[in-house]
Formats: structure tokens, sequence, C-alpha cells
């Protein structure tokens, strides 16, 4: 009986070890390939998110205006941007209208780094084929040719930007 028990228990172990194997490599292959995906710029244009536009390091934030949490967060990244010059790259789902108020805000502020700091429009589909979830605030972080850093969902933090980036 105690035979039984143990190869049970060592069974269920093994399942358990391979399941978190298998989860962790599908994590692993999500985070290291992200597929192109269409922007609408400012002026209204389209270009395709890959590695020849967007060849340097790079802070990719997914946001939306009405996200307390996402604009908690842009302080941070922009100052972080600004000491370290890597370029970010705001996307949403809003409206342009809605995200070019938003850049006028910003300037408003003093915040117009256009060489440093940018602003696009992707859709739903576009997101959740990315990130696989539309939640807000999430973020990407690249090294040269969109080799990626890390993944956040939720508020990405200057102690986040200073691990990837160091």
């Amino acid at each position: 009986m105690r035979k039984l028990i143990l190869i049970l228990v060592i069974s269920v172990i093994a399942i358990l070890s391979l399941l978190i194997s298998l989860k962790q490599n599908k994590v692993k292959q999500l985070k290291t390939i992200i597929p192109e995906f269409t922007l609408t710029t400012l002026i209204g244009d389209t270009i395709i998110f890959n590695k020849s536009n967007f060849p340097t390091k790079l802070i990719l934030n997914f946001y939306s205006y009405d996200c307390t949490l996402c604009m908690a967060e842009i302080s941070d990244i922009i100052s972080f941007s600004r000491e370290n010059s890597i370029p970010i790259l705001f996307i949403s789902a809003d409206s342009l209208g809605t995200i070019i108020s938003f850049t006028e805000e910003l300037k408003s502020q003093g915040i117009s780094d256009e060489d440093k700091i940018s602003f696009a429009r992707v859709s739903l589909q576009d997101v959740y084929g990315v990130f696989g979830s539309l939640a807000v605030p999430q973020s990407v972080l690249f090294e040269e040719g969109l080799k990626i850093k890390m993944v956040k969902k939720g508020i990405l933090s200057r102690n986040d930007l200073l691990k990837s980036f160091e």
C-alpha cells in the first residue's frame, strides 16, 4: 500500500512539473516574439510595428486616457526616457482625437520630446494579439532589434525600467 501511495505521489509531482515546464515554455515563446501590427500615427498615416521601423531600444506602452494607473506611470516613463535617451511609443485604442488632445495636454506641461516620445493608435484586435489581453497599462521593453527585455502588465515603475535597461 505504501508503495502505491508513493508511486501516486511521484506521478502527481511529475505531471505537475511537466505542466509547469510546458506553461513556462509557452510564456517564453510569447515573450520573445511580438507579431507585426499596424499603427495609425497622429497625422493619420499607418506604419507597421517591426524592427525595421523601430530598430533601437524602445519602451512600448499601451495606455488609455481614462485609466488612472496609466496616467500615474507616464511621468516616470518619460523622465526615464529623457535621462537614458530611450524612445517611448505610447499606443492606445482611444480615438485619434483623444490621443491628439492628450499630446496637446502634455505639450502644455512642457513635455514635447517629439524625437523621443511618440503616440499612435492601435486596434483592439492588434492589442489582444500582442499583449494577450486588453488590460491597461501594459508595457514591453525592447533592446535593439525589438529583442524583448521585459513584459509588464500593470504599472511600469522606475525600478522596472532601471532593472531592464541596466
